[in-house]
């Protein structure tokens, strides 16, 4: 059972109200039951600013290819599943990800080439940097991209 109420900060002491600090008095809450079979009142603070979509291991992501490297390709994460996000995420797809079969014989420059717009699922939180992306799917990869000459590209059949 949920109810809506305004809640003082002096009601608040023992509260863990997450590492974020605010600065107002008064904080309009969602007080509900906590699990354990004790009964424990919980505040569930949202901030003012709507969050954009953020990228989840599992999830489906849109992204732009910024870089193109031997062994990966930098890109910035564009959407989430059908939502798009509002702070700059950067994914990474590493060689042994664009493709499920013959690995070892990916070239990434063959593969991939800034600007490209591509398909990718979300492996996992990668490093402090970027998202581990992978394209080893058929549903997945580039699906928009222009030739050397400036030419929009049009996927072909994989035989």
């Amino acid at each position: 059972m949920e109810v809506m109420q305004s809640v003082t900060v002096r009601q608040l002491v023992n509260v863990d109200l997450s590492p974020r600090v605010y600065e107002e008095l008064v904080i309009f809450a969602v007080v509900s039951a906590v699990v354990d079979s004790i009964m424990r009142p919980t505040v569930e603070v949202i901030g003012h600013k709507a969050h954009g979509a953020v990228p989840e291991p599992g999830s489906v992501v849109i992204a732009r290819v910024t870089k193109v490297l031997s062994r990966m390709a930098s890109a910035d994460i564009l959407c989430v599943g059908p939502k798009s996000v509002r702070e700059k995420f950067t994914g990474t797809i590493r060689q042994q990800d664009v493709r499920a079969t013959e690995i070892d014989k990916v070239d990434m420059h063959l593969s991939f080439r800034p600007g490209d717009i591509v398909r990718a699922l979300v492996l996992s939180l990668g490093d402090a940097r970027a998202y581990y992306l992978s394209t080893a799917k058929n549903e997945l990869g580039v699906v928009s991209a222009e030739s050397t000459a400036g030419a929009t590209m049009v996927p072909g059949k994989l035989d």
